[in-house]
């Protein structure tokens, strides 16, 4: 009971994304569809008595020997801390990881037990398909980051989970503090004493004035101007930023306007499963007015023997695209906008004519991206049926190549640096030319999500900005196209190869 009634606590931790894969098998040779259910937030009741225990088994702690360690003591700090609070599941993570390592038990301290001891994955699931842990272990890195340079800025131990691995470490921060006392004189530094006529001096003469600079009274006015003229400077600068934001800030306060109708368009997963199986392509058209049927007949035809139909593929997104989210959630601009989160497949018209619009997916997961090709540079070409030897015909075409520019950029695979995608980042004007429209456009979900991770990098975007930026301080529409290198189910940093101006 105690363990059911804490993973019931846990489960009341604020709102979280919930992703399950959708496996659906015919008789069909080599027949295996594979796709991850988007549950925004998951009620107290609908969580398995199963998973349950599993989280609750981790929220307890199992050896006492090291629960007053300063390790420990820090990790609770942490957990308990703004950045981790309201996340249950990195809370989980972080508290498992850095458990084992205080066990001395480093060797249970793998993806597979992170995914079934935190994440209440089944014990038999393979982290190949289903890579939760990696995408929450760079969420896990970037909070603890943001939790020493706020929160725990004075923390004596500082835990870091390197790249690459999941064993934390734990280390001593260095405290910088000024020595308040300067050098004491001594005799061998005072010039020798000059000869002095004798003189008298009587008990009732009068004595020098005290230095002005040991006054109390002074002391305190000093002290009261220096605190003044701090408040001063941050509140100087406070109004600085509010009227002259740098060109980052400036580039999100125009995709994400308060006071203005905005959206954020996901991608329709099982759209793009079904072209994928039936080779059949459905068009802007036809998906803006629902007509599906020429996938439905591609799909009976092509599995006759299949007991469902194209209804068993909605509801469905990809991992990348909530990750996307996450990334977009993250900006102060989302909170003051409040935009609308939508799937392709809830989408009409009328929610794109007059908003700007975020629109997340490749062609053949959310057409809604087809909207703004006339005004693009780029296209994104993707064969029709899929096959694993028609990976490297998906191919980016250069509309207008520059001087030094190529018209086409094919994917490819390379054995040292793993598959090799492109991806298109679309700052554009809006439809009624009032907003503006972000577009991330991969050929699969790891380029996707590397254009999603690229844009909401201030590094990687501010020299683009930059050279954007109009002398009034609005920015000019532009387009970028990305290079990704898949390897396994994520993309690493993307790479940019071109940036066009309009």
């Amino acid at each position: 009971m105690a363990a059911e009634g804490q993973a019931r606590q846990l489960s009341k931790m604020g709102s979280r994304v919930l992703m399950c894969f959708c496996s659906i098998t015919t008789n069909a040779p080599g027949f295996k569809i594979m796709a991850e259910e988007k549950r925004v937030a998951e009620p107290d009741n609908g969580i398995l008595a199963t998973r349950r225990s599993r989280v609750a088994e981790v929220a307890q702690i199992r050896d006492e020997s090291y629960t007053g360690s300063l390790e420990w003591q820090a990790v609770l700090r942490i957990t308990s801390s703004h950045g981790f609070a309201k996340s249950a599941l990195l809370s989980n993570f972080l508290r498992y990881v850095c458990e084992k390592k205080l066990q001395g038990r480093v060797g249970e301290i793998t993806e597979q037990q992170i995914g079934t001891q935190a994440f209440g994955r089944p014990a038999a699931y393979n982290p190949g398909d289903d890579n939760i842990v990696r995408n929450y272990a760079r969420i896990l890195r970037q909070r603890l980051e943001d939790f020493y340079t706020e929160e725990g800025h004075d923390e004596a131990l500082r835990i870091v989970i390197p790249r690459g691995s999941y064993i934390p470490h734990f280390e001593q921060q260095t405290l910088h503090r000024e020595d308040s006392q300067g050098p004491v004189a001594t005799s061998t530094n005072l010039p020798p004493a000059l000869p002095i006529a004798q003189s008298y001096e009587g008990n009732d003469q009068p004595k020098g004035a005290e230095p002005l600079w040991r006054s109390r009274k002074t002391g305190t006015i000093v002290a009261v101007t220096v605190v003044l003229l701090i408040f001063a400077l941050y509140a100087g600068r406070r109004i600085w930023v509010a009227y002259h934001p740098d060109v980052y800030t400036e580039f999100w306060n125009e995709v994400l306007t308060p006071g203005r109708s905005n959206v954020v368009v996901l991608a329709d997963s099982g759209l793009g499963v079904l072209q994928d199986l039936t080779g059949a392509r459905i068009g802007l058209h036809e998906y803006a007015f629902g007509d599906t049927s020429s996938l439905s007949t591609a799909f009976a035809h092509r599995y006759p023997e299949a007991s469902f139909g194209i209804d068993r593929f909605k509801n469905l997104t990809s991992t990348a695209d909530v990750h996307s989210l996450l990334d977009l959630v993250g900006l102060p601009q989302f909170a003051a906008a409040t935009p609308r989160v939508r799937s392709a497949q809830e989408v009409h018209m009328d929610d794109l004519s007059a908003s700007n619009a975020i629109i997340v997916g490749g062609p053949r997961a959310n057409p809604w991206g087809d909207l703004y090709e006339p005004t693009s540079d780029f296209r994104l070409e993707i064969p029709g049926e899929y096959r694993a030897s028609q990976l490297d015909a998906r191919v980016v075409i250069n509309k207008n190549p520059k001087a030094g520019e190529a018209s086409r950029y094919s994917n490819g695979f390379n054995s040292e640096e793993g598959y090799v995608n492109h991806s298109i980042l679309s700052f554009l004007p809006s439809l009624d030319g009032h907003g503006h429209v972000l577009i991330f456009r991969g050929g699969n979900m790891g380029a996707t999500q590397a254009t999603a991770d690229f844009a909401t990098d201030r590094l990687s975007m501010e020299p683009i900005l930059k050279q954007a930026r109009n002398p009034d301080g609005t920015l000019r529409p532009f387009e970028v196209l990305l290079e990704t290198r898949v390897i396994g189910a994520s993309s690493p940093k993307a790479q940019v190869l071109l940036v066009h101006y309009k």
